[in-house]
């Protein structure tokens, strides 16, 4: 009798640690989302301000807002890459009439002479 008792014990320790864990989890979980959603609402204005800056010829950083940014140009197509722990975002802008060039030229990052 006692035995089960014990058992019934540990049985109920374990069940009530699994849940305890299981909701620490979903925390976790949850909080990680939020972060990544909120990374990735900066990373599109990063994305904003670095064609900006590419088109205005304006000097572009190789890390910008925590992101490590990387342009290409070519010919009518401009690739932003941003660099971040890990994960990449790339957003491609194609230009419709004419090329990239304007002000700017073909330099990868502006400003740096």
């Amino acid at each position: 009798m006692k035995g089960s008792i014990f058992l019934e014990a540990l049985i109920a320790i374990f069940l009530v640690s699994l849940a305890f864990f299981m909701v620490a989890d979903f925390i976790v979980k949850s909080l990680s989302i939020i972060h990544l959603h909120e990374e990735k609402e900066v990373a599109n204005r990063t994305f904003d301000t670095i064609f900006y800056r590419y088109v205005y010829n304006v000097y572009i950083p190789r890390e910008y807002n925590g992101f490590g940014v990387n342009v290409t140009n070519e010919g009518r197509t401009l690739t932003i890459v941003l660099t971040k722990e890990g994960r990449k975002y790339e957003r491609v802008y194609e230009v419709l009439y004419g090329e990239i060039e304007g002000i700017c030229g073909d330099s990868l990052h502006p400003g740096d002479e």
